[in-house]
């Protein structure tokens, strides 16, 4: 019987986000189907399947109506369900078949102020981070939230106002993207497992960075930048990210996932879905 394994996808302004549910047969084989969500009324799931002929190709198996979420823009998954982000709201979890679970947790009015566009991610602990932006230049608190909703950690700097992507490496630190074409600029905000800030780093090699991911055995941080159009690698095994490499796209990246069981690579680029292979070399559409 298949068992899934964890890993999410996000997206910013985005008609549709991704998110990877992974499983693994008896046989050794790795299934794979892959959830978007599109914002619209109503906000709407979406279940994709590659198909390989005439060309590698995510294509629409299923689609389900998502009464209860008012503006969902992000998912994320802890194995068994999936976290749908409201803008500026609460986060709701269905099953994988689209059916309502409940409210999972709503921290927007936590967050600071005009809470917009959220950024959601698991861990391998069943931990889920959340970040908000927003349109006002003001302090913005991101958490993480327990398997029950509740916060058991904030994380806030006085410079940290457009956080766009959050993760946790395998050693429990968190990284937070801000990205901010103006004032501090874009940075990358690192805290410990406590919620206490550590460092942060610039980011010169990147135009507008959208969206981050941790591949956790590797010990790697990417970052998606957005007019860039590409995906930059940084090495975190010395814990402060070193730039290693980037990987050119023939779009414009806002979202970002890195599948943790292989070297597959997810994204949202110019309001569509692909998968991009680790060298770069092959780009995989998604058509809904």
């Amino acid at each position: 019987m298949a068992q899934p394994v964890r890993h999410a996808l996000h997206a910013m302004f985005a008609v549709f986000l991704v998110c990877l549910l992974q499983g693994r047969t008896e046989a050794g084989a790795v299934p794979i189907s892959v959830y978007g969500v599109r914002y619209g009324l109503p906000t709407q799931l979406q279940k994709f399947n590659q198909i390989d002929f005439p060309a590698n190709l995510w294509i629409t198996e299923m689609k389900w109506d998502l009464s209860e979420t008012q503006g969902g823009r992000r998912l994320a998954t802890d194995n068994r369900s999936i976290f749908v982000a409201e803008f500026g709201g609460a986060i709701n979890r269905y099953d994988v078949d689209g059916k309502f679970l409940g409210q999972f947790a709503d921290v927007s009015d936590l967050a600071g102020p005009s809470p917009g566009s959220p950024n959601i991610e698991t861990d391998g602990n069943g931990n889920l981070y959340v970040t908000f932006s927003g349109s006002a230049s003001q302090p913005r608190t991101s958490f993480r939230l327990a398997g029950n909703g509740n916060v058991t950690a904030t994380f806030s700097h006085v410079d940290l106002v457009f956080p766009r992507g959050i993760d946790a490496s395998p050693n429990g630190d968190v990284y937070i993207l801000n990205s901010a074409a103006v004032g501090i600029g874009n940075k990358l905000y690192r805290f410990d497992s406590t919620g206490s800030y550590v460092n942060d780093y610039g980011l010169p090699q990147l135009v507008n960075p959208s969206d981050l991911a941790i591949h956790e055995a590797h010990e790697e941080l990417y970052i998606a930048d957005e007019f860039g159009a590409s995906i930059a690698i940084f090495d975190l095994s010395a814990g402060d990210p070193v730039f290693s490499r980037a990987i050119p796209l023939p779009k414009r990246p806002t979202d970002i996932f890195v599948e943790q069981g292989t070297e597959r690579i997810f994204g949202v680029a110019d309001l569509g879905g692909f998968e991009v292979s680790r060298d770069g070399s092959q780009f995989d559409p998604f058509l809904g």
